[in-house]
C-alpha cells in the first residue's frame, strides 16, 4: 500500500480495483475489503481519481462503499453486470459503466443495456479472458459491443460508436479536472 500512495499521486485513472465476489476470492474477503477501503480513502485524499471497478458479484457492496467515500473519485463500474435496482442505484450515484461483447449475447443484459445512461457508457472487450462461442475476445472485436448497444438503444452502430466515444471524452475531463488519458481519435 505504501508503494500505490506513492504512485497515486502521480496518475489521475486507477484500476482495476474493487471487489470480487467469486467463491475463490471469499477466503480473502477482509483483506480485499481493507485494501478496497484504502483505496477509496487515498484516493480521496488525493482529490479523486477516475477509478475503474471490479464489480463480480458485489456491486451492492461496492455502491455503499463509494457512498461512505463520496470524494473518492469518478466510479466506472467494470464489465457491469448488476441488478436492476443496481443500476438504478449507480446511475443515481452517477457511475459510469463498461459493457463488453460477451455481456450483451443474453436478453439480460440487452436489457441492462437499455436501461444504461448512453452518455455514460464505454465499451471494452474484456478479452481474453471473455470469450464469444468459446473463442477469446481480442482488442478489435469491440465493435461488437457497439452493435450490442446500437440495437437496445435503435441507432446505427456508428453513432453508438461516437456515443461512447463522445463519453470517453468527457469522462476525461470529469470534475473539471484533466484525468491523463490520451486523446482517443474516431
Amino acid at each position: 500500500m505504501p508503494l500505490f500512495d506513492a504512485l497515486l499521486r502521480e496518475t489521475r485513472y486507477v484500476g482495476e480495483v474493487g471487489l470480487n465476489g467469486s467463491p475463490e476470492c471469499k477466503p480473502h474477503w477482509r483483506e480485499l475489503i481493507s485494501a478496497f477501503d484504502h483505496i477509496l480513502a487515498a484516493s480521496a485524499r488525493a482529490g479523486g481519481h477516475v477509478l475503474a471497478l471490479q464489480s463480480r458479484r458485489t456491486t451492492a457492496e461496492i455502491l455503499g462503499a463509494l457512498a461512505w467515500q463520496p470524494g473518492a473519485g469518478t466510479p466506472v463500474l467494470h464489465r457491469f453486470f448488476g441488478t436492476k435496482a443496481e443500476l438504478q442505484r449507480a446511475i443515481g450515484m452517477s457511475c459510469w459503466l463498461s459493457v463488453g461483447p460477451a455481456m450483451v449475447t443474453g436478453k439480460r443484459g440487452r436489457d441492462q443495456l437499455t436501461a444504461m445512461p448512453r452518455g455514460r457508457v464505454l465499451t471494452e472487450t474484456e478479452g481474453p479472458f471473455a470469450a464469444i462461442g468459446g473463442k477469446p475476445l481480442g482488442r478489435g472485436e469491440v465493435a461488437l459491443a457497439y452493435n450490442a448497444l446500437a440495437a437496445c438503444w435503435g441507432v446505427a452502430s456508428d453513432e453508438a460508436a461516437t456515443a461512447v466515444v463522445a463519453a470517453f471524452r468527457r469522462l476525461r475531463f470529469v470534475g473539471g479536472r484533466r484525468s491523463g488519458f490520451a486523446d482517443v481519435r474516431t
